[in-house]
C-alpha cells in the first residue's frame, strides 16, 4: 500500500531552542508540554516560519537557527477541525540557538501557551508531551541527541584543543558534536565567507600525521574562506627552504599545509620570525590520527604507513610544542577534523589585529 500523497499532510514547524547552558525551551500548557510549532504560510519558507512562531510564542527573537531535519509526521486527532483538509502534521523540526541562559520569555501573544519551562536535556521524556506527538518527538531527539548529551556547536569549546605542551591522554577522538555529519555540514555550508583585516598578516601551518587528510580538509574548508585574500601552498616542491614568498602579504591569510615528517616542519621557527618581524600573526594547528584509524586508511588506499605511528605522532607533537599558539585537533572523522578548523580559523581572523 503506498504512502499518502505530501499534499495530504500540513506543512509545519517545530522550534527545539537550546540557551548557553544546554537546557532545552518548552511552552506549557495546562497538562502538557510542547516544543513551539506552528504551519508555514503560503509563500513563507520554513525558516522563516520557525523564527515566526517563536517570536510569537515564547516572545524571543534572538535566536539561530542551526540544523533542521525534516519528514517527521503525526496524525490529527478526529477532533481537530483540520483534519477536514489534512491528515495530520508534516513537521520540520529545527534546532536553535538561544543567547545566554534561561532568557526571559514572554507568551502574552501566545494563543497555545501559558507560560515556559527550560529543562536540562537528561530531564526530557516522552511522558511530558501528549501522545500522539510522542514518536515524531522522539525521533528528533534522538536524531539531534543519539547519545542524549549536549549539542555540541553550542557548548563545544575550541579551547578543549589548545596544546599546551602534553600528548593527549589516549586515541580517543570521538566527537564532541552530538548532532553528527549531518548538521555539521549544515552548520559550517550556512557560515559567511570569512575575510581578514586590510592591514593584518595571518600565516597558518598545518601539520599533519600521515592520512590525516591534510590537502582534503583544505578543500572542504575552502568555502568559508574569501578566495581573494587566502593563498594555499600545498606543494612541498615549491616551498623548500620556507622561503618569504610563503608569508602573507598585508591583508592576506596564507596556509601552509605540512606533512609532521617534512624537513621543513623543523624550521617553522624561522619563517614565524620572519613574520613577526614584518608585524604578522602565525598559528599552528595540528591533525591527530589514531593508530587504528591511520592503518585502516592507509591500508584501504593499498599503502603501508610511512614510519612508525609512535615516531610520526612524536614528531607532530614536536613541531606543536615550539609554536607559541597551537591547537591538535583530532582527525579520526573528516567532518569533524573540517568543523574544528573552520572553527579555528574563524576564531583566528576574529581576534583583534585580524
Amino acid at each position: 500500500m503506498s504512502e499518502p500523497s505530501d499534499s495530504l499532510w500540513r506543512p509545519n514547524v517545530a522550534a527545539i531552542i537550546m540557551d548557553a547552558a544546554g537546557q532545552i525551551l518548552l511552552g506549557a500548557t495546562a497538562k502538557h508540554l510542547h516544543f513551539p510549532q506552528g504551519g508555514i504560510k503560503p509563500g513563507e519558507s520554513g525558516a522563516d516560519a520557525v523564527l515566526r512562531e517563536i517570536r510569537e510564542e515564547v516572545g524571543l527573537s534572538h535566536c539561530s537557527i542551526v540544523a533542521e531535519y525534516p519528514g517527521l509526521r503525526y496524525p490529527y486527532r478526529h477532533k481537530n477541525k483540520k483534519s477536514e483538509y489534512w491528515l495530520g502534521q508534516q513537521q520540520t523540526y529545527y534546532l536553535l540557538r538561544c543567547p545566554g541562559v534561561a532568557p526571559a520569555t514572554d507568551c502574552s501573544g501566545s494563543a497555545e501557551f501559558t507560560g515556559t519551562r527550560w529543562l536540562p536535556l537528561a530531564e526530557l521524556s516522552p511522558e511530558l508531551f501528549v501522545p500522539f506527538k510522542r514518536d515524531a518527538i522522539t525521533r528528533a531527539l534522538r536524531h539531534y541527541f543519539p547519545t542524549g548529551g549536549a549539542y555540541s556547536p553550542l557548548l563545544c569549546t575550541t579551547r578543549r584543543y589548545l596544546y599546551t605542551g602534553e600528548a593527549p591522554e589516549s586515541a580517543d577522538t570521538t566527537p564532541l558534536f552530538g548532532g553528527g555529519k549531518t548538521e555539521a555540514a549544515y552548520h559550517l555550508t550556512r557560515l559567511p565567507s570569512c575575510r581578514i583585516g586590510k592591514k593584518s598578516q595571518l600565516l597558518v601551518s598545518l601539520i599533519g600525521m600521515e592520512g590525516a587528510g591534510l590537502k582534503k580538509s583544505l578543500r572542504h574548508i575552502a568555502h568559508t574562506l574569501d578566495p581573494l585574500t587566502t593563498h594555499y601552498h600545498t606543494d612541498p616542491r615549491r616551498y623548500a627552504g620556507l622561503p618569504d614568498t610563503l608569508l602573507p602579504l598585508p591583508g592576506e591569510l596564507s596556509i601552509l599545509a605540512l606533512p609532521a615528517n617534512a624537513p621543513e616542519t623543523a624550521r617553522l621557527d624561522h619563517l614565524e620570525a620572519r613574520l613577526a618581524a614584518r608585524g604578522g600573526r602565525a598559528l599552528r594547528i595540528g591533525l591527530h590520527l589514531s593508530r587504528d584509524k591511520q592503518q585502516k586508511r592507509l591500508a584501504d588506499k593499498g599503502n603501508a604507513p610511512a614510519q612508525p605511528w609512535l615516531s610520526a605522532r612524536r614528531e607532530l607533537l614536536q613541531a606543536l610544542a615550539a609554536a607559541p599558539q597551537a591547537y591538535l585537533i583530532p582527525a579520526d572523522h573528516g567532518w569533524y577534523r573540517d568543523y574544528l578548523l573552520t572553527l579555528l580559523l574563524r576564531e583566528a581572523l576574529e581576534q583583534p589585529g585580524a
